[in-house]
């Protein structure tokens, strides 16, 4: 393996009988990191950018929208019941009790 090593760099690295500016099929593949970045580019990141752009208003987010809409609405409505007073909480928590225990009963 050392051996295959330093002929693979000898055959990268030294000098040919060639023009500065052209580099041979091997060397360019090998700087230009083996061309991943474009295999990158063309099967993961232009496919995302193009679902992205296409889903820009995102199906599933409107989901959870109206969820925290219906939330803000419901905790206005029960926001405005609150007035401070004891009594008027617990007599709610007991008229719930007894209507749930009512409706197991009768189940």
């Amino acid at each position: 393996m050392p051996l295959i090593g330093l002929v693979v760099a000898w055959r990268l690295y030294l000098p040919k009988r060639r023009p500065v500016g052209a580099p041979s099929g091997i060397k360019k593949l090998w700087f230009s990191g083996w061309g991943f970045d474009w295999f990158y580019d063309r099967l993961l990141v232009r496919p995302l950018v193009f679902i992205a752009q296409v889903n820009r208003n995102d199906i599933v987010d409107t989901f959870y929208k109206g969820t925290a809409a219906a939330s803000r609405q419901l905790n206005l409505l029960l926001s405005s019941s609150q007035n401070g007073q004891v009594r008027w909480y617990m007599a709610t928590l007991v008229t719930g009790s007894i209507l749930f225990l009512a409706l197991l009963v009768a189940l």
